[in-house]
């Protein structure tokens, strides 16, 4: 995996130096995420960071080579599970970003964001401990590694200063992903299908 991200992310910012030439960006961010769905029975929150290299077209959209970087790993637990049981979901996505402009409203330019491409994901269930008294065998650690698609899509807006500015986005995010169940008695975990988060993201940019 590490060979085929390390080639990808090349790809993309030799790529984005060549070919966007004059009025390129580069931006950088992170923020919280918040699971939606199945997944808000297996996690609290988590964060995200992202790096960016894109152009500033004339119509009106900002077109982006992205990395993100996802880590939730605050589990939402209870009863028996709750601190016995370590869940941990990673994800890093190589996706081409695009921005719309819609309009300018004082010192913000609000824009549309959609997003997507490849995504390589890893979750973990940790092992749980054998507890006679309750009658638990041992359950061994699970790893879940995969690559799959995935896209996200909201609103955000720019407060630009001069060549350098803030950027925040609120997007919905979507992997096309599956995490098994655990169903042993005292440590239920139903499966889920398809991981979904709403996320909110601060970020600087820079105009080149």
């Amino acid at each position: 995996m590490n060979n085929k991200l390390t080639v990808l992310i090349v790809i993309i910012f030799i790529l984005s130096s060549f070919l966007f030439g004059d009025d390129w960006r580069v931006s950088a961010g992170g923020g919280y995420s918040l699971p939606l769905g199945g997944l808000r029975e297996w996690f609290k929150s988590g964060y995200e960071m992202n790096l960016n290299v894109g152009k500033i077209t004339d119509n009106n959209w900002v077109v982006e080579g992205m990395l993100l970087y996802s880590l939730t790993d605050r589990e939402n637990l209870s009863g028996y599970a709750d601190g016995k049981l370590k869940l941990e979901l990673q994800s890093v996505a190589i996706w081409a970003n695009g921005k719309y402009l819609m309009g300018s409203f004082g010192p913000a330019d609000f824009y549309f964001n959609i997003a997507g491409g490849p995504i390589y994901w890893k979750s973990t269930r940790g092992e749980v401990e054998a507890d006679e008294d309750k009658t638990i065998p041992h359950i061994d650690k699970k790893v879940l590694e995969e690559w799959n698609m995935g896209f996200r899509s909201g609103f955000g807006a720019e407060f630009k200063f001069g060549k350098l500015g803030i950027d925040a986005l609120v997007n919905y995010k979507f992997i096309a992903g599956s995490l098994w169940p655990t169903m042993q008695e005292h440590i239920e975990l139903e499966g889920v299908n398809g991981l979904q988060s709403l996320n909110v993201n601060v970020g600087l940019f820079y105009n080149f």
